[in-house]
């Protein structure tokens, strides 16, 4: 079966219109990496041990290597995996532990911005009470297509595209 005859084999169906989003990978990996590298590094140093310096240097480039090579490939694996979508139903992102969430554009929201470090997040929450969350990244490849994408597909009164428009609005930390 061809596309031509898949389509026209769901012709009731509403035509469904996506674009979907990634998480940018290199400032969380950077940002990691640091973290990561200083737990690892610095108690090393102010114990003294008694490690030569050219030990040390060598310590210190090889443990930078490493860490940066895992923590960047870890939050590029993060952003390949966990992508955001935005359709003219809903908007479909991921939870916190990973579990893939949806939330219609007729269900109410409440929408909470937030950091994890200097990551910016928004934290969407059913206002039915029925639990789910959704953590929704700002920092994404293409903020301004979010931005029109949430223009384009949510009601003019929905609490995500009100937080995502005053996110715009609001001066860079």
């Amino acid at each position: 079966m061809n596309k031509k005859q898949a389509a026209a084999r769901r012709w009731w169906l509403p035509e469904r219109k996506v674009r979907v989003f990634r998480m940018q990978w290199l400032k969380p990996g950077v940002i990691a990496t640091l973290i990561v590298y200083g737990v690892l590094f610095l108690p090393l140093y102010e114990s003294g041990v008694g490690l030569t310096a050219p030990f040390l240097l060598m310590l210190f480039a090889a443990l930078l290597v490493i860490t940066a090579a895992f923590e960047i490939g870890w939050c590029f694996l993060i952003a390949a995996l966990f992508p955001i979508r935005l359709t003219n139903e809903g908007v479909e992102a991921y939870n916190f532990w990973g579990a893939r969430r949806s939330f219609p554009w007729s269900e109410t929201l409440t929408a909470h911005p937030s950091r994890f470090f200097s990551l910016r997040w928004l934290r969407l929450r059913a206002a039915s009470g029925r639990g789910d969350e959704m953590w929704l990244p700002l920092d994404v490849t293409d903020a301004a297509s979010l931005r029109e994408a949430a223009r384009a597909f949510a009601p003019p009164d929905h609490p995500l595209r009100a937080a995502l428009l005053a996110e715009n609005r609001a001066p860079a930390a």
